[in-house]
């Protein structure tokens, strides 16, 4: 990523929008948490409102009476009502928009629960990383889990409050007009995702109605990323909507509880900086080992990256490969300090990137969505893993025989 742009302007005050469509009693938990939370005294702060149309009159009735009902004295209310359903990606669009108006502003989707200090994380933040064109938002969500792949995903821990992720928030995310001007003048260009985009394939196969694999595609483009905080300021109850077709708690997060002075992290010095599959950047581990200085390579300890189209020549992968240069271990956790600190193994390969094993199996991968349900194509799901296992065969022989 390229150093950022400085630019000289006076933090705004972070506007509030609720999102909400058809699920009562979900808006009424989210703003049961939002009046909980501690505001600044000496500020108004905006809060709004926004409802999608919900063709059942009854729901549509009870989400109206509760946003209209809910006590705000700490600034202006606004209750938006969308005349036409807009989807949730359009809806969200509509609500950044807010950003261009009210200086920044915080989105929540109505399935959220906020710590009581998010306000002052969210305001923080901006202050802090308003001056770097890099950043392309910030979140207050904070993940635990790569949610591509359902595993565990553990950044480093460089003794700060924060790391950087090319990786959207969707669950609590602030927005200032900059971060949001520059990637709705992209969006407006008429981006779509493709399947030859350089994103994980679970996220290219999200369906049309997400706005976030546009902004991940934004952002990986633009080289910009998000900033994400070590302890999570908002937690995601998974309740049934548009991209949740049942009840799913594998998201739920400890929050912040108490107030505390934030030591944040410039991009440039932070050892925590990770891509859009959740892997660290070289750059970075290049500053951690100089085992690969010079090497033009990608890390792909999750094993998700298609060889064909990480752009470099090497991969610090869990794939299987035909020959590795160097090999490591996964006993340490984070995977990565197996490779900082030389742990030997059999694991954790680096190697060219066109002797990695990867394109012509391990396609069911592709069938995962980010909110955890499976496709259902066993067939396809049996045979990939038989080609996979005659893989490992042809590869134990080729071994052999050299």
């Amino acid at each position: 990523m390229q150093k950022g742009m400085k630019r000289d302007s006076a933090p705004s005050v972070p506007a509030i929008v609720v999102v909400g469509y058809n699920r009562p009693l979900s808006l009424e938990r989210l703003l049961s948490s939002l009046l909980l939370a501690d505001y600044p005294a000496d500020i108004k702060i905006s809060l709004f409102i926004s409802l999608d149309c919900c063709p059942e009159q009854d729901v549509a009735d009870a989400v109206r009476k509760i946003a209209d009902n809910i006590p705000w004295s700490r600034g202006n209310k606004e209750v938006i009502c969308h005349p036409h359903q807009l989807g949730l990606k359009e809806h969200i669009l509509k609500c950044g928009d807010l950003a261009e108006k009210y200086g920044s502003v915080i989105v929540l989707e109505d399935d959220l629960f906020l710590s009581p200090v998010y306000y002052r994380y969210a305001s923080d933040a901006l202050k802090f990383y308003r001056n770097d064109s890099r950043i392309s938002g910030i979140s207050l969500y904070s993940h635990q889990n790569n949610p591509c792949l359902q595993q565990p995903f553990e950044p480093l821990d460089d003794g700060v409050d924060n790391f950087f992720l090319q990786f959207a928030s969707s669950w609590g995310q602030v927005w200032d007009k900059r971060q949001w001007s520059s990637f709705r003048s992209w969006y407006n260009k008429g981006q779509v995702v493709s399947a030859d985009d350089p994103l994980p394939c679970q996220v290219i196969e999200w369906p049309d109605t997400s706005w976030l694999k546009l902004f991940i595609k934004y952002m990986v483009e633009s080289e910009k990323t998000f900033v994400y905080p070590r302890v999570s300021l908002s937690t995601n109850f998974g309740d049934p909507g548009t991209h949740f077709s049942d009840q799913n708690s594998f998201y739920q997060v400890p929050i912040l509880l108490k107030s505390k002075v934030y030591q944040f992290i410039s991009l440039d010095d932070s050892l925590s900086v990770y891509d859009a599959f959740f892997e660290l950047e070289p750059s970075v581990l290049d500053r951690l080992t100089d085992r690969y200085h010079g090497k033009q390579y990608t890390v792909d300890l999750y094993g998700n990256k298609t060889p064909s189209k990480v752009g470099v020549k090497y991969m610090l992968t869990t794939q299987e490969c035909i020959s590795a240069d160097h090999t490591f271990a996964n006993a340490m956790k984070p995977a990565v300090l197996n490779v900082m600190n030389n742990v030997p193994g059999e694991h954790i390969r680096f190697c060219q990137a066109n002797y990695v094993i990867k394109d012509n199996i391990d396609n069911h991968k592709c069938n995962r969505v980010c909110n955890g349900s499976f496709n259902r194509k066993i067939g396809r799901r049996v045979f990939s893993l038989v080609l996979n296992k005659i893989y490992r065969i042809l590869i134990k022989v080729f071994r052999f025989r050299q």
